[in-house]
């Protein structure tokens, strides 16, 4: 996953059958989500967020 998205900072898989990359700033998830990237990734339907730190 790193190879794919260098800027990421971490990611979430949820039972649903998504994973979220997740990118510390939305300017970074707008970059991601123009460059060409996998629409699933082990069968798992992928998608961008920004992190958020505040619990």
């Amino acid at each position: 996953m790193r190879e794919l998205f260098l800027e990421a900072v971490g990611m979430e898989v949820l039972v649903a059958g998504f994973v979220i990359i997740l990118f510390e700033k939305t300017s970074q998830v707008k970059a991601a989500d123009q460059r060409p990237w996998p629409c699933e990734i082990g069968g798992l339907r992928v998608f961008f967020d920004r992190a958020d730190y505040t619990p």
